[in-house]
């Protein structure tokens, strides 16, 4: 399992700069993840950037005083290609501004997507992950996904049992919209908070097709929880499992030898 963080992403983009030819004109970003790639690749050579609005291409001051090369050609930029549909059916439909050689660039491409483009940093095969889509994507929809600490804050006490336990399942807030259905949340909270947690899930709009939650009469070491959630996982159809804590994360792989995300450490294991 591939997986590429925000950080890697601006540095691949800088170094993917030194890569392309000088003469580019204008930059599009192909919506919404293309942006990000076009936005710093226009500012790298002083080029006009089009958002998609049909308005043109825009700069500010400094674009300005930059001479529109002869040879001109423009950039249709995007973060990645898997097979490339998508990608060429964008292009081939240029904006009336566009009239100069275009040219398309992805930094990260697959195989089978490689050819399918101008120019491109990085291969990395499916399956492959970016941080900026992780929780609205197919991985969400193939994964167990723990409760505390990644769809919601976590606890941040150890006596689970109390009023202000119960008061925190009730009024504890998302950490992130996650708006793809999740195969199945794996927690560790006890199965007597199941109602709580059910009512908390709809009330903030989360889709899920199983709630696992760890049984009241065991012992809840975080060997034990981890050992748990790594057979609740092996048992599973998920091709992932989304974990808060990075000691656990490290833990369930070692169980199941399957891929984990540890959200600590913003990190894949595998």
């Amino acid at each position: 399992m591939n997986y590429i963080s925000y950080q890697e992403f601006i540095q691949d983009i800088k170094e993917f700069c030194y890569k392309l030819p000088q003469n580019i004109g204008y930059v599009e970003g192909v919506p919404r993840s293309g942006l990000i790639p076009a936005s710093m690749i226009a500012l790298h050579f002083n080029c006009g950037l089009e958002t998609d609005d049909e308005k043109g291409p825009e700069g500010g001051l400094r674009y300005l005083k930059r001479k529109y090369p002869d040879d001109a050609i423009n950039l249709y930029v995007d973060d990645s290609i898997n097979q490339g549909n998508a990608f060429i059916r964008r292009y081939k439909d240029p904006l009336p501004w566009n009239h100069s050689f275009i040219k398309t660039a992805v930094i990260y491409a697959t195989p089978e997507g490689s050819n399918k483009v101008d120019y491109y940093h990085k291969i990395i095969p499916a399956p492959r992950i970016f941080e900026w889509n992780i929780f609205n994507s197919w991985a969400v929809e193939n994964a167990c996904v723990d409760m505390d600490g990644v769809i919601c804050d976590d606890y941040p006490r150890q006596d689970r049992d109390d009023d202000h336990y119960r008061k925190f399942l009730e009024t504890v807030k998302p950490k992130i919209p996650i708006t793809y259905p999740i195969q199945k949340i794996v927690t560790s909270r006890r199965q007597k908070y199941r109602p709580q947690t059910e009512s908390w899930l709809k009330q903030h709009g989360i889709k899920y097709k199983d709630l696992v939650m760890y049984p009241d009469d065991k012992p809840r070491p975080h060997e034990h929880v981890a050992m748990w959630k790594a057979q609740v996982y092996a048992n599973s159809k998920a091709k992932l499992f989304i974990e808060s804590s990075a000691y656990q994360a490290r833990m369930i792989y070692s169980f199941c030898n399957l891929p984990v995300f540890n959200v600590e450490e913003n990190r894949m294991i595998s």
